[in-house]
């Protein structure tokens, strides 16, 4: 089997080129391509095995999106609230979301 990985936000970047380092080190390489995404340009600088073009910066970072009055009202609280099905995180903080397709050949 042939994947592709692709992570989203810090864990779900370190966790993919934990994925491309395990490939590549390893007996046959089974990771394909790889890619990350994160709004924070100094998480996918310390990415080592994904290459440094298939590493995307989006967006100015949660903090520079939400003000003072959002946090206040609960609602965005740090290290927990809801995801956007509105069922709260059972532990809170962050989840590492990375996303893996499987390559026939």
């Amino acid at each position: 089997m042939q994947l592709t990985v692709c992570g989203f936000g810090g864990a779900g970047s370190r966790l993919a080129d934990r994925l491309v380092a395990e490939s590549e080190t390893g007996g046959e390489p089974f990771v394909v391509a790889s890619v990350a995404f994160d709004t924070d340009p100094a998480t996918l600088a310390e990415l080592e095995w994904i290459p440094a073009p298939h590493r995307h910066h989006y967006g100015d970072g949660v903090l520079g999106t939400l003000s003072e009055d959002d946090f206040a009202s609960g609602e965005f609280a740090p290290g927990g609230g809801s995801d956007d099905s509105g069922a709260e995180h059972p532990k809170g903080g962050e989840t590492a979301d990375a996303a893996a397709t499987a390559v026939n050949d």
